[in-house]
């Protein structure tokens, strides 16, 4: 029972690491065979099609066998169990890398695919892409498996091939209460099995529903009152640290970045959504704190777009009051910043979020 609750939480972390799925099987439009984990509720189907007969309802944490490499209409073929055979919706499914990985030596598979941290984290990862999907958690210790899931969720690369939602400032204040109404937890990091199994929010009068993971976008202006520096030692980057001189023109090589946006340029940073760029991202080269400074210290209005994430370990601070919690009204961020855009139009105060052409995107 130990190492089958041990190899879940393995493999729920290591679904949120889209690269490293891709670098399962490059050929497009085919899978690896083989035993896979069911990571969200399923249907399964008798044909590859959405209209197609369902056969049975197939539960998050099932193994099920895929028996073609084949992807038919973004369907798999799959085994399950004596008497089941069917169609699934192959996003739905983890590949079990980590099956012979389970009996391993302590330093588990290889780094960026849920890979366990050696005591001493830090001594051992020293840059962020030898730094595991984890950080410095070990999913192989239960207190600690929420925390590697959320370090992974951090850095996982989704989908931003098509356009993102755009919210507003108002859209995050009522995410952030309609968080609190439906339970979600703060200052704690979720069991991954908990956390996966987070309700998804409605807001806008329930117009749109939103939960972890959608690809979003956000326009402000960098808080005045933030001193702009490269992060300080945290667990999902291996506990490594680049210089901490505020504003400066550095490259943050082993560190996000801790942005704070707000809806106007006078307001204070407790009126912040954060958004973070992090170190795997090539905006890394870019995005230099003195780049931000200066977009700051200009009122210039930006807009980033990447992942709605639930920061769980924290609590908002509206107030600015709470003692080592950032001042923000939510949080809720967009973490990782995938995308940055600088307002072009006129003095760079007043750019439409839904039309592009008033923006320039920083590559």
């Amino acid at each position: 029972m130990k190492k089958s609750l041990t190899l879940f939480v393995l493999l729920i972390a290591l679904s949120f690491i889209m690269p490293a799925l891709k670098a399962v099987s490059q050929e497009p439009g085919v899978t690896q065979p083989g035993t896979h984990l069911v990571i969200r509720e399923s249907n399964l189907r008798e044909q590859p099609s959405v209209s197609s007969k369902l056969k049975k309802l197939i539960e998050p944490g099932t193994e099920v066998d895929v028996t073609s490499k084949d992807i038919s209409n973004g369907y798999v073929h799959v085994s399950a169990g004596n008497t089941a055979e069917g169609w699934l919706l192959q996003s739905n499914l983890v590949f079990s890398l980590l099956l012979e990985a389970q009996d391993s030596d302590e330093t588990g598979p290889p780094a960026g695919l849920g890979a366990t941290s050696p005591p001493g984290c830090g001594k051992h990862f020293d840059d962020a892409t030898s730094c595991p999907a984890v950080g410095c958690a070990n999913p192989n210790q239960p207190k600690q498996a929420g925390n590697g899931l959320s370090n992974t969720i951090k850095k996982r690369q989704i989908d931003i091939s098509g356009q993102p939602i755009l919210l507003s400032f108002g859209d995050f204040r009522d995410l952030q209460n309609q968080t609190t109404h439906a339970n979600y937890p703060i200052r704690i990091y979720p069991k991954p099995v908990d956390r996966n199994a987070l309700p998804p929010l409605k807001i806008r009068g329930s117009t749109l529903t939103l939960r972890e993971g959608e690809y979003v976008a956000l326009e402000g202006f960098i808080s005045k009152a933030r001193t702009i520096t490269c992060g300080s030692s945290e667990s999902v980057n291996c506990n490594n640290t680049d210089g901490s001189q505020g504003d400066a023109t550095i490259v943050c090589e082993k560190t996000d970045i801790h942005v704070p946006l707000v809806e106007q340029p006078s307001q204070a940073e407790k009126e912040s959504v954060v958004v973070e760029p992090i170190p795997l991202r090539p905006l890394r080269m870019k995005l230099k704190p003195s780049f931000l400074a200066k977009l700051r210290d200009d009122g210039t209005q930006v807009m980033v777009m990447g992942q709605l994430f639930y920061d769980s370990i924290h609590q908002p601070n509206p107030t600015g009051s709470l003692q080592g919690q950032p001042a923000r009204f939510t949080v809720w961020e967009v973490h990782p910043v995938e995308k940055f855009f600088i307002c072009k139009k006129g003095d760079g105060t007043n750019c439409d979020a839904s039309r592009l052409s008033d923006w320039e995107e920083v590559k």
